[in-house]
């Protein structure tokens, strides 16, 4: 397996042998992610301690990390959503929204139009459908894996603190949901649109479209 950045491919690659073949994964989606981390962990877990005392000016993380607060409305479907589904949901940051990442159409390489509750059933625990019988990884989770963050930013973490449902299904339901996020990585994609993924089934849920921006600093 080979993992691949923007810069190269940090992995020593062996000449191959017969019957090995080998896999490049494309994990630019994910760096910021790692690097916001990295910077909550030193920032939480060593600056609020003794240790922070004789930690190298160097080693100090490069931006403060704050508690964001999001408001996503119009949020599909409705039920699904009365738990706290926080260990598998993410949030991914986009230059424009790309409808076959959706639900319906994150399957296979065609829209198929799937009800949205058959397709989750699917596609649940899995990141994958099947299509005549075979396992294909989902659209977004190929995308990913391909073109790393010409695709987008994948951000794991984060937490549902609200939930509003409504009787209206034109309306959908609203969730308030809270992240801790690097001041610098906040003000780099502010303008891109935000997306609520699962990360079990790998699919976009389908919501009203927010920006980062629209995230309010809660300290």
């Amino acid at each position: 397996v080979i993992l691949k950045n923007d810069v190269a491919c940090p992995v020593p690659v062996e000449p191959r042998g017969k019957g090995i073949s080998l896999r490049k994964y494309n994990v630019t989606a994910f760096q910021q992610e790692l690097q916001n981390q990295v910077n909550l962990w030193i920032q939480k877990d060593i600056l609020d301690s003794p240790l922070s005392r004789i930690l190298a000016t160097n080693l100090r993380p490069p931006s403060l990390v704050s508690l964001y607060s999001i408001s996503v409305t119009g949020l599909f479907p409705l039920r699904m959503y009365r738990t706290n589904l926080s260990s598998i949901l993410g949030f991914m940051l986009e230059d424009g929204v790309n409808d076959s990442f959706d639900i319906t159409g994150s399957a296979t390489g065609e829209d198929v139009g799937m009800n949205p509750m058959m397709m989750m059933m699917v596609m649940q625990m899995s990141g994958a459908t099947m299509d005549g019988g075979r396992k294909q990884p989902s659209r977004l989770r190929k995308a990913l894996l391909e073109k790393g963050n010409q695709v987008g930013h994948v951000f794991s973490c984060m937490d549902v603190v609200s939930f509003v449902e409504t009787d209206d299904r034109d309306t959908g339901c609203t969730v308030n949901i809270s992240f801790w996020m690097s001041d610098d990585i906040y003000e780099a994609n502010k303008q891109r649109f935000f997306s609520i993924i699962r990360t079990d089934a790998w699919y976009r849920l389908d919501h009203d479209r927010i920006h980062l921006g629209d995230a309010q600093r809660c300290q």
